[in-house]
């Protein structure tokens, strides 16, 4: 079978590609359970692209589903995908509250680090400060302003401890601007603090920031901005290094296993399982399968299905291969012979 490179996929799978290598780097963490290593190793051993067509506009979207998850919130891929996910369904959200002349805000709640061993004893206890919270908000009549909330919890690493932290929007009226509700201001930050201590039942004074939801750049939207710090990953690769110890890792597991990492007010439904494509309306036209090189760390293009749709039973499969360089095309092309 000849051989056909197709390098408009080359950019597409990027992305991917350098998550699957950054996985490299943390595995070892893993050595407690080979079991839990096995998942986290062989994720993404598989990915597959999907194109589908609106059935009435005609529309093309591409996403990408996983074959092969592991399911771990220190699996960057998994997040990712996770990520990708939720997009929609906050993009949507933002617009129904922007549609109703709500604006959002964001605000970072943090409490003082502790031990690996404390982690979850210190987020269960920073949950219930923020209940608290909010019904102090309430009480202070911020129900005639304060009409949503997402929050994400955040955890990074700093040597022999864990810094775990909010990050929530708010979604306010153009009431809560008014000057005698607006703390939003430097000179009223302090009262989120002191609020947020009186909650925290703390003898030290934490680090509260709020801020109004902004543009990252000129080509993003408030919008865009907004979901892209919201959806900052619960933890980061770079941040798994610094716990450098497996004995360390296994302590971190069993701390934040079964933890929920985003939570969001009563009025506001997020789905994490949620499928990108209503199949009802949107046919599938395309389907790419990538499978992973551990020899070459690369992707290659297993397989292409095209011209997909509900009509034809009997799809024709052309196998074509993905290359980057010289070195995968001539691995490939050997297992042709």
């Amino acid at each position: 079978m000849k051989l056909i490179i197709d390098k408009t996929n080359v950019n597409s799978i990027t992305k991917f590609t350098k998550l699957k290598r950054n996985k490299r780097h943390i595995q070892k963490l893993f050595d407690f359970d080979q079991s839990i290593k096995k998942r986290f190793c062989t994720c993404g051993n598989t990915i597959q692209i999907e194109t589908r067509e609106h059935q009435e506009t005609k529309q093309k979207k591409s996403a990408v589903t996983q074959a092969h998850t592991c399911q771990l919130r220190y699996c960057n891929m998994c997040n990712y995908y996770k990520v990708r996910s939720l997009s929609s369904q906050m993009t949507n959200i933002f617009m129904c509250f922007d549609a109703e002349k709500y604006k959002g805000i964001f605000l970072t709640l943090t409490t003082k680090n502790c031990e690996y061993s404390d982690l979850r004893k210190s987020i269960s206890h920073m949950n219930k400060s923020f209940e608290r919270l909010i019904k102090r908000l309430n009480y202070r009549g911020s129900g005639d302003w304060l009409k949503g909330w997402i929050r994400s919890t955040e955890v990074t690493f700093n040597g022999d401890d864990c810094h775990p932290h909010f990050h929530i929007i708010l979604f306010v009226t153009d009431d809560y601007f008014k000057k005698q509700n607006y703390i939003l201001n430097k000179a009223f930050k302090p009262q989120w603090s002191y609020l947020w201590r009186d909650c925290l039942k703390a003898e030290y004074m934490p680090i509260v920031d709020i801020k109004k939801t902004y543009k990252k750049n000129l080509n993003t939207s408030a919008v865009q901005s907004s979901i892209s710090e919201l959806q900052k990953y619960c933890i980061k690769a770079t941040d798994l290094k610094k716990i450098k110890t497996s004995k360390n890792m296994e302590i971190v597991y069993t701390q934040l296993k079964g933890l929920r990492f985003l939570a969001t007010s009563k009025n506001i439904k997020l789905n994490e399982k949620e499928k990108i494509f209503d199949k009802k309306i949107w046919d599938l036209i395309k389907l790419e399968i990538f499978k992973w090189h551990k020899e070459l760390a690369d992707y290659e293009l297993f397989e292409v299905h095209d011209n997909i749709r509900k009509s034809d039973e009997t799809t024709t499969v052309n196998e074509q291969v993905l290359s980057k360089n010289k070195k995968l095309k001539k691995l490939l092309l050997s297992y042709k012979k």
